[in-house]
């Protein structure tokens, strides 16, 4: 088993469950020094995290699943992975329980998904909230 940082819409657990019947919630993280931005094509905009900004003060909150390669599998053909999306494994310090908010896990390495750069920031949707 692996572990997958989510964000966006990969947060609803139905939508989750409909891609990855395997996965697990395991609990949540958050990636600080980063923002939610959206960036696009002429196809449309996809929300994604921006890491290019060091400076910023920042943080996006994930949560934070336990998947098959299966699962892996579906999240890659779901992201448009490598076309849209590339795949980077990081070191994530600490996550909490969701209902206890106790640690439950700590210095893992998870899998996160990363909108490719070469594509534009976009204005972003009124249907997402940041």
């Amino acid at each position: 088993m692996k572990y997958y940082l989510a964000y966006g819409p990969n947060l609803n657990l139905v939508q989750m469950r409909q891609r990855c019947p395997n996965a697990r919630v395991v609990g949540y993280t958050y990636l600080f020094g980063v923002r939610l931005v959206f960036r696009g094509s002429k196809n449309g905009c996809f929300l994604t995290t921006d890491f290019q900004q060091p400076w910023c003060p920042s943080m996006v909150g994930c949560g934070v699943y336990e998947i098959s390669d299966k699962d892996e599998q579906a999240l890659d053909v779901y992201a448009g992975v490598p076309y849209f999306y590339q795949k980077q494994t990081m070191q994530v310090q600490c996550v909490w329980d969701v209902t206890t908010r106790r640690e439950v896990l700590h210095n893992i390495e998870a899998i996160l998904r990363m909108f490719l750069q070469h594509l534009a920031v976009k204005e972003h949707s009124s249907f997402f909230i940041c």
